[in-house]
């Protein structure tokens, strides 16, 4: 083979070599421009991760709330039901009074026509669910009026007191009734307000946790790409090595590797050296300037024996 032949073979191998190192170089540009937006994808999906968490949290809180205003929806109900009972208990008396004083001055027919108006219209008030605010102060203004008339309906003597202390009873059950029904409604709409708070919490939980979702897919799929432009990275690397040693060059870690073979070697031929020329030095023989140089830096001249 001729020496230009060989010269043109080298001059394209390290054209190979150079074009290796610049596909190595660009897609190791790739690598880190991969990692830089990965680690952006990554940074975005936790601090997405993290709002989700705050959310249901708060989620959690409104929920606390909400069951515990909704206990006391249960107990006022209840106390409620209570009243209303007591009040019917009372009303029936009323009536049992009534009936003594049929047929005076014609008050038990006044009597039973208020208090029926009042039953009606307190009945209204604590089932009808489509009452306005307006229309329930219009009402209780009503009721209020129907008890004046009520109180001040002039019947028996005998039995005027009875039937006076027997509707301040009524109206007490009544009023404690309708107390406990007024904070029966307050209370269901603040249980309301907190599970309409709760809901939109977990609304948005779950739209930021799909967000979150797709940042990780998509840093999974960065990462799988980081990871196939490191395998042609190391193929390039291994094509470059290639042509590096078919061209005689040495890598750093080859130039390491031999240089630490060359220090070894030196070493054992120097111990090598040193014994036999120690083993002259014993036996008398003449030892020249070089050699008892080699001696002194030994160590070996003045060792004892």
């Amino acid at each position: 083979m001729s020496a230009e032949i060989t010269v043109k073979k080298d001059k394209a191998k390290r054209a190979l070599l150079n074009e290796l190192r610049e596909k190595r170089k660009a897609l190791i540009t790739q690598v880190r421009e991969h990692e830089k937006k990965r680690d952006e994808l990554k940074a975005a999906r936790n601090e997405l991760n993290q709002k989700v968490r705050e959310l249901f949290d708060a989620a959690r809180v409104e929920k606390e709330a909400r069951d515990a205003i909704n206990k006391d929806v249960q107990l006022n109900k209840e106390l409620r039901k209570m009243s209303q009972e007591d009040a019917d208990k009372v009303y029936k008396q009323l009536e049992e009074l009534r009936s003594e004083i049929r047929g005076i001055h014609g008050g038990e027919r006044n009597l039973r026509r208020i208090a029926e108006k009042i039953k009606e219209i307190e009945f209204k008030i604590e089932t009808d669910a489509r009452l306005t605010k307006d229309k329930e102060d219009e009402l209780i203004e009503e009721l209020r009026s129907l008890h004046e008339k009520f109180a001040s309906l002039e019947v028996a003597s005998e039995k005027q007191a009875e039937i006076r202390a027997i509707n301040e009873k009524w109206k007490a059950h009544r009023d404690n009734a309708r107390m406990h029904h007024k904070k029966v409604k307050e209370l269901a709409e603040q249980s309301q307000a907190h599970h309409d708070k709760m809901l939109e919490y977990i609304n948005e939980a779950r739209k930021l946790r799909s967000e979150a979702d797709e940042r990780h897919s998509e840093v999974n799929e960065i990462s799988a790409k980081i990871k196939e432009i490191r395998q042609q990275i190391n193929a390039v690397s291994k094509d470059a090595d290639a042509v590096r040693k078919e061209l005689g060059e040495e890598t750093m870690m080859e130039r390491q590797k031999r240089r630490k073979e060359a220090e070894i070697q030196a070493k054992k031929e120097t111990q090598e050296t040193t014994a036999m020329l120690k083993k002259k030095m014993d036996a008398g023989d003449r030892l020249d300037f070089e050699e008892l140089k080699i001696l002194l830096e030994q160590g070996e001249v003045f060792k004892d024996s």
